[in-house]
């Protein structure tokens, strides 16, 4: 188990190195009026950044050398195509808003819209690291069949990530302008009100990714897809009628109700992982802590 909290401690680190090169490729192709083309990359290129990072820690640790298994693959691809599946989609919606927005506005809306969405992405290597952090801890409670601690981890879990993420986004809600101004100049107010809105969706985006953790946990790697799925139908949905009436804030409400519904709402549709969205609505309120007190 300490083995495995160390190598999540260096998966956090590249991952906060990623989003901070990525943030600033975004930066810089904003200042240099880039194509939308070179933002679709970006997501490539914070995998790119992860994955050297990975790998060069593991050669400073002088791990055993590195060699392709066939039939290890193989295995592995079995087991993890559902992911595979709902990466697609979730690359999908994820770059759904900002073609629809150059299909019906104008170039200069798409690069307001991606001021707002650089912006709201920019502090999330914070509750990515505490996810990898809590990983580890949580999957060998797991394992070891401590079933009211293991849910007392996750739910621990949850609360830290929704009100952090909660907090930040109400400071950047309410000085957005201000943010914009400083980042990115005066010519990007323009993105303030879709800023508003579309920073709300990280806390949701984050219960997402923490739901990996139970989903392996409770192997019901099956459903990860169609809550993707359905998310992908609901956004494109959802930008198709709000972009024309209200713009880039349209596509940053419908990225909003997206996570929400694919984060809360999605799994209530399967009997499985009912059970989930109840343990993000208790931790919501701090049951655990109480319980805690109660017990105590």
């Amino acid at each position: 188990m300490v083995s495995e909290i160390f190598i999540s401690r260096y998966v956090s680190i590249g991952k906060m190195i990623a989003s901070i090169v990525v943030a600033i490729y975004k930066v810089y192709l904003l200042i240099t009026a880039k194509s939308i083309a070179w933002f679709a990359f970006s997501n490539s290129l914070s995998y790119i950044v992860i994955s050297i990072m990975i790998y060069i820690f593991y050669q400073n640790q002088k791990g055993p050398k590195l060699s392709i298994k066939l039939s290890t693959g193989i295995e592995m691809l079995k087991e993890s195509y559902h992911f595979i599946l709902s990466g697609i989609m979730a690359a999908a919606y994820g770059q759904m808003d900002r073609i629809m927005i150059g299909q019906m506005m104008t170039n200069a809306d798409v690069g307001l819209y991606t001021t707002a969405t650089a912006i709201c992405s920019m502090w999330i290597f914070v509750p990515n690291a505490i996810i990898n952090s809590f990983r580890p801890t949580i999957m060998e409670v797991k394992k070891n069949g401590n079933e009211h601690l293991y849910k007392i981890r996750l739910e621990q879990l949850y609360s830290g990530i929704m009100w952090f993420c909660f907090g930040v986004s109400l400071v950047i809600c309410i000085c957005a302008p201000i943010v914009i101004k400083i980042l990115y100049g005066q010519a990007y107010l323009g993105a303030t009100n879709a800023l508003r809105i579309a920073i709300w969706y990280e806390a949701f985006a984050m219960i997402g990714t923490a739901r990996g953790i139970w989903i392996l946990c409770e192997k019901k790697n099956k459903y990860v897809k169609y809550y993707l799925s359905i998310g992908a139908g609901i956004n494109l949905v959802l930008n198709y009628t709000m972009i024309p009436y209200m713009g880039i804030e349209g596509a940053a409400m419908a990225t909003l109700v997206t996570q929400i519904t694919t984060s809360l709402f999605a799994p209530l549709l399967f009997k499985e992982t009912r059970i989930h969205t109840k343990i993000v609505l208790e931790a919501f309120c701090f049951k655990w802590y109480f319980e805690k007190r109660k017990e105590g």
